[in-house]
């Protein structure tokens, strides 16, 4: 994981536009370019939010985090942009990178929401010790003590 620099948000832009991968984050319509720009500069002032770039061999490919960030506990979230990438073991990678920041922060639990059809995602989550905690609709709810 690297800084989430503006090389990494005009990225962001592109990844999300991709059909596959807005569906898969759930992400629906970008805001107008200048409202991300005014989100992008606001990320330092930002308390319960932490964001990072994600990159292989000094290559964008994606970007993870940590949100609504509250006592002991905090909501990850993360995808891999660059579909040629996809499959490669580098989503264990990433989780166990924001686990361990997590951890550095005095985290104690991580939990995400998941869309249901998103199976290589769930598959993730279970083979790094995220266990089912119900669903809300179409989304599947996981957590993870640390």
């Amino acid at each position: 994981m690297v800084s989430f620099d503006k090389c990494f948000f005009e990225k962001s832009r592109a990844w999300l536009e991709d059909e596959e991968v807005n569906r898969l984050t759930d992400t629906g319509k970008l805001p107008a370019e200048p409202d991300r720009l005014k989100w992008f500069e606001s990320l330092p002032s930002k308390k319960d939010y932490l964001i990072w770039g994600v990159a292989f061999e000094e290559e964008p490919i994606g970007a993870c985090g940590l949100k609504n960030m509250q006592g002991s506990k905090a909501e990850y979230w993360g995808y891999i942009g660059e579909k040629s990438y996809w499959g490669k073991g580098l989503g264990t990678s990433m989780l166990k990178s924001v686990e361990q920041k997590a951890k550095a922060l005095n985290l104690d639990e991580l939990y995400l929401t998941v869309l249901m059809e998103n199976d290589r995602a769930i598959r993730l989550y279970i083979n790094n010790g995220y266990e089912d905690r119900g669903s809300i609709g179409c989304y599947l709810i996981m957590a993870k003590q640390i």
